[in-house]
């Protein structure tokens, strides 16, 4: 990044930004000057590559390596504090059905020669999880039943207990589905079931009440969910839970935290007719169907039971309307609609009170575990003199999401280069629980890329170039070890900048009469403007005396001199 500052004509330069869907701050570097008419006057805009009605389209890459688009509108730039803010709509959560998703977004251009980018949230996408699509464990039915979704360290599971229906009233089954997503396994709640089977800590799992969940029907016993009431009840008594016959239930406790569940029951085999929305009969007593659910949210909050009446359930036969056409009846529990304090729903305890229905499936839309889409960006930056003279120059920001480790995959995240000519500054988030980085077309010959680690100024860094590739390996002052294989070069010290929690931040300066000596320490009168660290590829380092964060103006800067 060599900008001579003595032409007439301005200059400018700006690396790409290569790091992680993350809300912490990122960073890259740039350069410029007016030249001999100054001042100059920097805009950044995003860049025109295909403009939409509703703005500038933008790239994403979905976790399963879908491509996929998104758009930045209500993009502005402020020349006077270098600060830009705008805003990214796209299908984030990859579930049509939500509609797209806003994330904001800030990006700042510095005097010291740096720049930074900052989204305000994160969103993880969603997975639909499909109990007709699981894998359940061989054996047949018990008490407890587990069906398992994907492979590898990326599946999750639901959970499926059959439980007395008297908790659908005393709300007992909560210490079996504990708080948020720590959930027993169902080893865990046989051995905890009531006695031959377990412990008895939870009596209302027994071994004479078996879940079977299969694609003909999850129910209790057999692949029906069947309700009794006691001679003389009107049919659906709440009080029947309790009151000595059995009517069966169960609980679905997804591993993962989810929005909303949809249920979906069988127009034959005796359909379903539940009561009226004031919950009178639509038809007889005798063919009206009682479920009530219960649902439990993340902080351990609960309601029920609740009657399902028939405003709540909707035809799918009905394609018109957005129904699959299967002939099915279905309902939908959307945490939104529910008078609890949590986000997401913990669980649900389905309770039939009186009648007989089938369920084929439960669709649960939850929380996943699969990592944000990749984003990549397009910018441009004009420096204009004071004469109308200007120059222009395009850089990307390109961020990635997590990979799932598998057995092929090792790391958490690869940062590739941008794939133009302009530097790289490799981002890497410390703050993340993820350790394991893979940073491929690093360039420090021509390119001088730069490896920056964000997050932890008590880190302690070494670099290891034994072999092929580079390990950066951090330990941070947490006590967390994070490694950087940096693919095909050996890196020195001075392409690795240690950023800190934003008090003791390293600022790199080089000496471009130095470049090509990668053993020059370089060194700066500051007068005491800024206190700075150094870094070099001697084997010490310097630390930083003071946290003072006042600019380095450039009255303090040679001619020859590039900042970053």
């Amino acid at each position: 990044m060599n900008i001579n500052i003595d032409d007439d004509t301005p200059a400018i330069d700006f690396s790409n930004l290569v790091g992680t869907v993350t809300t912490t701050t990122q960073s890259g570097f740039w350069a410029g000057s007016a030249g001999a008419d100054q001042p100059g006057t920097l805009t950044v805009a995003v860049e025109d590559t295909d403009l939409q009605a509703d703005g500038i389209q933008f790239d994403m890459v979905t976790a399963g390596g879908t491509p996929s688009t998104g758009t930045v509108s209500s993009f502005s730039f402020d020349s006077e504090t270098g600060i830009g803010t705008g805003t990214l709509t796209a299908d984030f959560d990859n579930n049509a059905q939500n509609g797209d998703e806003s994330v904001n977004f800030t990006l700042t251009v510095n005097e010291d020669g740096s720049y930074e980018f900052t989204l305000d949230r994160v969103i993880q996408p969603v997975v639909t999880l499909s109990t007709d699509e699981g894998q359940l464990a061989a054996g047949g039915p018990d008490s407890v039943q587990t069906l398992t979704f994907g492979q590898g360290e990326a599946t999750t599971s639901i959970v499926f207990f059959a439980a007395d229906a008297d908790t659908a009233v005393s709300g007992g089954i909560g210490p079996a589905i504990l708080l948020g997503e720590d959930d027993l396994t169902e080893a865990q709640l046989e051995a905890r079931a009531a006695a031959p089977i377990g412990d008895g800590t939870f009596p209302f799992i027994r071994e004479e009440i078996e879940m079977n969940v299969s694609g003909t029907g999850i129910g209790v016993n057999n692949n029906v969910l069947q309700g009794e009431d006691l001679p003389g009840d009107a049919p659906g008594t709440i009080n029947s839970f309790d009151s000595g016959a059995f009517d069966e239930s169960f609980v679905v406790n997804p591993e993962a935290l989810s929005s909303s569940v949809t249920v979906y029951i069988s127009k034959t085999a005796g359909g379903f007719l539940p009561p009226n929305e004031d919950g009178t009969l639509q038809g007889t007593a005798a063919k009206t169907d009682y479920l009530y659910i219960n649902i439990y949210d993340e902080e351990g909050n609960s309601i029920g039971p609740i009657l399902i009446t028939s405003d709540m359930v909707f035809d799918e036969a009905d394609v018109a309307a957005g129904g699959t056409g299967e002939n099915l009846w279905s309902f939908t529990i959307d945490i939104d609609d529910l008078p609890l304090d949590g986000d997401y729903i913990d669980a649900i305890q389905f309770t039939m009170g009186f009648g007989d229905i089938k369920i084929p499936k439960i669709e649960v839309v939850a929380r996943g575990n699969e990592p944000a889409n990749d984003i990549s960006l397009d910018f441009s930056a004009t420096l204009t003199d004071a004469d109308g003279d200007s120059t222009t120059t395009d850089f990307a920001i390109d961020l990635d999401g997590n990979d799932v480790i598998t057995e092929t995959q090792f790391f958490d995240y690869t940062l590739v280069d941008a794939g133009d000519t302009n530097s790289n500054a490799f981002n890497v988030d410390l703050s993340s629980d993820l350790t394991e980085f893979l940073v491929t077309g690093f360039d420090n010959t021509t390119d001088d890329d730069k490896l920056l680690l964000l997050g932890d100024a008590g880190g302690t860094v070494s670099i290891d170039n034994s072999g092929d590739d580079s390990i950066v390996t951090v330990e941070e002052s947490g006590g967390q070890i994070t490694r950087i294989t940096v693919d095909g070069v050996d890196l020195v010290q001075d392409d690795v900048v240690l950023v800190g929690d934003g008090e003791e931040d390293l600022l790199l300066l080089q000496d471009l009469e130095s470049t090509n000596d990668p053993k020059a320490t370089n060194s700066y009168e500051t007068d005491q403007v800024f206190s700075v660290s150094l870094t070099s590829s001697d084997s010490e380092s310097s630390d930083s005396s003071a946290k003072n964060q006042n600019l380095i103006t450039e009255d303090y800067i040679t001619s020859e001199d590039t900042l970053f």
